[in-house]
């Protein structure tokens, strides 16, 4: 397995990343096809759902860390956003903000949601960057151990904003300080 930066994103790399969109989009609370986008803030509130293409679109604007099995095949992607401007996140600057980590079927078990966090560390302390943020929701029992074990905190919680008893909950893990 390898893990990689990509800013490109070159024809192989979208199709791979859409096709792993499909076969994961159920398994994400609200699914992704039902979300206004990859930054959508208020999950409580009725609104249009724009698709999956239009989530996909705006992975498009982002950078990812892809996951490639021995024969080169993409099978998992982390995509992110520096700095952006969401109020829960402007007190934490420099940040990246997590915004989809997906894994097909077919790569789970094999350490990619770890790696995955262990690269983005790295680069973020190569990159300045001093906080790592991402968000889920409050019964997702294969995300939130892994945050945890990897040093995230909780730092806000929306009571019930995906529906009753399933809270929308910001996780934050600050980098160690680069040594001036």
């Amino acid at each position: 397995m390898r893990i990689v930066l990509d800013e490109s994103f070159d024809d192989r790399v979208k199709n791979s990343i859409l096709d792993i969109l499909r076969l994961c989009d159920k398994e994400f609370f609200p699914p992704l096809s039902q979300r206004t986008g990859t930054m959508q803030t208020d999950f409580a509130k009725k609104s249009e759902a724009a698709g999956l293409e239009a989530y996909f679109d705006e992975i498009l604007k982002q950078r990812a860390i892809l996951a490639q099995d021995d024969g080169g095949k993409i099978i998992g992607f982390l995509s992110f956003r520096l700095n952006p401007e969401t109020p829960i996140l402007a007190p934490y600057f420099p940040i990246v903000h997590i915004t989809t980590i997906c894994v097909s079927p077919t790569g789970r078990g094999q350490g990619i949601g770890r790696s995955f966090y262990d690269f983005l560390f790295r680069w973020s302390e190569q990159n300045g960057i001093r906080y790592i943020a991402t968000r889920t929701w409050s019964a997702n029992a294969g995300h939130i151990p892994l945050l945890q074990k990897r040093g995230f905190a909780v730092i806000h919680t929306i009571a019930d904003d995906r529906g009753k008893g399933v809270d929308t909950l910001y996780y934050l893990k600050e980098l160690k300080e680069q040594a001036t």
